[in-house]
């Protein structure tokens, strides 16, 4: 969970960096820092803290995604994002305070699972509306389309100018940045 918020926070983030070298490293050194302190003292509300940090550090950037879409499915799909990502914290909230409490019913709950799905469900939104938004920033013409009208993904129709302008921008900048230095 925490590696999928930092790459929504490197692909939200990243093209507004002048000097993007050191911001994936930082990210890197971050998560990993962090998946060592966790598998070392195994801290809930460490966790969760941390979880809800990066998720306020990615709220900005999304939100700025979002005022500036227009199209209509990619909308869509940013309400699924938000649903199941709501959806999932109140899962997890439950998994957590009921996951060792005997149940009444026959058959057990499995809040857990269910929190595995719909986690995953989120991220899967959340990183094709991302994709969504950085085709469509980088004038890509992306469309969203839908596998038997469930699960979206972004096919980009790309002109045939576009490419060569976007590979001489990027040369430019790295021109730019190699004269900073």
């Amino acid at each position: 969970m925490v590696w999928v918020m930092l790459l929504f926070i490197y692909v939200l983030y990243a093209p507004d960096i002048r000097r993007r070298k050191m911001f994936p490293l930082f990210l890197v050194l971050y998560g990993t820092g962090f998946m060592l302190l966790h598998l070392k003292h195994h801290f809930v509300i460490g966790f969760q803290l941390q979880y809800f940090f990066l998720a306020m550090v990615c709220a900005p950037g999304m939100l700025r995604h979002y005022m500036r879409t227009t199209d209509c499915l990619a909308r869509r799909l940013s309400h699924q994002y938000l649903l199941c990502f709501s959806c999932f914290i109140g899962i997890w909230a439950i998994d957590q305070k009921s996951c060792y409490r005997k149940t009444t019913l026959p058959v057990a709950p499995q809040w857990h699972a269910l929190f595995h799905v719909l986690n995953g469900l989120n991220n899967y939104f959340g990183i094709m509306y991302l994709q969504y938004c950085r085709a469509h920033q980088l004038d890509l013409q992306p469309e969203l389309r839908y596998i038997r009208g469930v699960l979206p993904y972004v096919k980009v129709l790309m002109k045939h100018q576009a490419a060569p302008v976007i590979l001489a921008q990027e040369a430019a900048r790295e021109l730019e940045d190699r004269k900073e230095l």
